[in-house]
């Protein structure tokens, strides 16, 4: 079974940055010049570093990110998608399942609704 390790943080590939500036603008950075040009960028801090780290968080558009979060956001509906698709399996083995099998399943569909209803607040219910 699938075990999700961190949904939210991840590091994004720095060559897909473009240098806009938009991302700085958006999080109202103090080291943004007035051309939108990062004054720091070849020295700039973990948090800049790491953006956009949330993959559910809205990335300015134009934003060289923006496929790279649409990939993310697609690998993780994929795997909840998958998730419910093996609950509903599970449900149907259960009805004719033995004791020792219905455990089993059981805890496996448990484990399964925690991992989708901790994507329901990014509208895993629709997926």
């Amino acid at each position: 079974m699938f075990k999700f390790e961190n949904k939210n943080t991840l590091i994004p590939p720095k060559r897909l940055c473009k240098k806009c500036g938009k991302c700085c603008k958006e999080l109202k950075c103090s080291n943004l010049s007035s051309s939108n040009l990062c004054l720091i960028y070849e020295k700039k801090d973990i948090s800049c570093e790491m953006y956009p780290c949330m993959i559910w968080s809205d990335i300015p558009e134009g934003c060289g990110y923006k496929g790279w979060i649409f990939q993310q956001r697609e690998f993780y509906k994929r795997k909840v998608r998958n998730s419910k698709e093996r609950l509903i399996s599970l449900k149907i083995l259960l009805r004719c399942a033995n004791i020792a099998d219905k455990v089993k399943f059981e805890n496996e569909i448990n484990e399964l609704n925690v991992f989708i209803k901790s994507f329901w607040k990014y509208g895993a219910k629709d997926w």
